[in-house]
C-alpha cells in the first residue's frame, strides 16, 4: 500500500478523486467535503491519531463510542440512562442544579432550606421554637408531657394535675345534683349558667 503525502491541488473547482486500484479519496466540490470510497464507489472507514479541531456534523454517536446516542439536547435538561446503552433526558430545575453542585450533605441542606431538625433522630427531636399545628400527640401510644401553659380552646381529655385557670363555656356533659335526707331536690348544670334549685323539706312530725 502506497502512501499519499506532500500533494497540493490548486486551482480545480469541480470534483476531485486521487488513488488507484484499492480506494479514492473524492473531493465532492458541490458540497465542500472529502470522501473515501472503495474501488467501486461505496464509503470507506477513516482512521486518525487525534481529531484536534473542527465541529462535528455527522450522526449520533453511539455510547458504546463514548457518545450519548442523541442528536440534540434542550436546554434546562439532565441526562439519564433509560435502558441499555440508551440515554434520555428530563427537565430539571434551578434548585435540582444547585442541590447537585453543593459540596456535601449540609450544603444541600442548606439549598433546601433544611434546618438541624432534619438531621435528628425520630425518637430522640428536639424542637426548640415555631409551632405545630394539626399534629396530634400520642396519637399511636399513651403519651405524657410537661407544659408550662396550656392554652386550649378545643375539649381536653384525661387528668389535669396542678391549677387550672381560665374559663369554661360549658361541660361537656351536664350533671345532675341531687339532694336527700332531710331536704330533697336536684337539678341539671352544665355550667352554662347559675343553677337555682328548689329545695323541700322533709316532715318532721312537729306541729307547727
Amino acid at each position: 500500500m502506497a502512501n499519499i503525502k506532500n500533494f497540493g491541488i490548486k486551482g480545480v473547482a469541480g470534483d476531485i478523486q486521487m488513488g488507484k486500484g484499492g480506494g479514492f479519496v473524492v473531493y465532492d466540490g458541490s458540497n465542500n467535503k472529502f470522501q473515501f470510497k472503495d474501488s467501486g464507489s461505496a464509503l470507506e472507514d477513516v482512521e486518525f491519531a487525534t481529531v484536534q479541531a473542527g465541529t462535528w456534523a455527522g450522526t449520533a454517536i453511539g455510547v458504546t463510542k463514548g457518545g450519548t446516542g442523541l442528536t440534540s439536547v434542550a436546554a434546562d435538561k439532565i441526562l439519564y440512562t433509560t435502558g441499555a446503552n440508551t440515554f434520555g433526558s428530563t427537565d430539571i430545575t434551578a434548585t435540582g442544579i444547585s442541590l447537585l453542585g453543593s459540596a456535601d450533605a449540609s450544603a444541600a441542606r442548606t439549598t433546601l432550606g433544611l434546618g438541624t431538625i432534619s438531621t435528628q433522630a425520630a425518637n430522640s427531636v428536639n424542637i426548640d421554637g415555631g409551632a405545630i399545628d394539626g399534629a396530634v400527640i400520642g396519637a399511636n401510644s399513651a403519651a405524657a408531657g410537661t407544659f408550662t401553659t396550656i392554652n386550649a380552646s378545643g375539649t381536653i381529655t384525661g387528668n389535669l394535675t396542678g391549677d387550672v385557670t381560665g374559663s369554661a363555656d360549658t361541660l361537656s356533659t351536664a350533671r345532675t345534683l341531687s339532694f336527700t335526707g332531710d331536704v330533697t331536690g336536684s337539678g341539671s348544670f352544665d355550667g352554662s349558667a347559675n343553677l337555682a334549685t328548689a329545695l323541700s323539706i322533709a316532715a318532721s312530725g312537729v306541729s307547727a
